[in-house]
């Protein structure tokens, strides 16, 4: 069975963190998120941000071949060129261009070079 988390694209900060907790209400759906930074208590930085302020991307279940888990919205180097991972009709993808492949095991070496999100442009280059 695929382990269920997720992380998040901070639109705010720029940045991709863990996403440690989930909550939804009537009104809004509101994410936790341990940031980088370090309380002057020695303490972890946590902040409740609402979804529109952020990307919510899923695990895949897979890691690439440094051991690194593949995410939604990741960039990978497969089959000579950069693919982003997509998620549709209940399964993940190897997009690139106007063609898919849907992301399995038997996907071979695949390695995540960035996200489309922080590495927009890793998408234009071919290798």
């Amino acid at each position: 069975m695929r382990e269920i988390k997720f992380r998040v694209f901070d639109k705010k900060i720029g940045k991709i963190f863990k996403a440690h907790d989930l909550r939804f209400t009537a009104e809004e759906a509101i994410y936790e998120v341990c940031h980088d930074t370090i309380r002057d208590d020695g303490g972890k930085h946590w902040e409740f941000t609402d979804f529109k302020e952020v990307v919510l991307m899923q695990y895949t279940g897979l890691k690439d071949i440094e051991g690194k888990e593949i995410y939604e919205g990741d960039i990978i180097l497969g089959y000579n060129n950069p693919h982003v991972v997509t998620f549709a009709d209940g399964a993940f993808y190897l997009t690139y261009k106007n063609s898919s492949v849907r992301l399995s095991i038997t996907c071979g070496a695949l390695k995540i070079i960035g996200n489309i999100f922080e590495n927009p442009e890793l998408t234009q280059t071919t290798s």
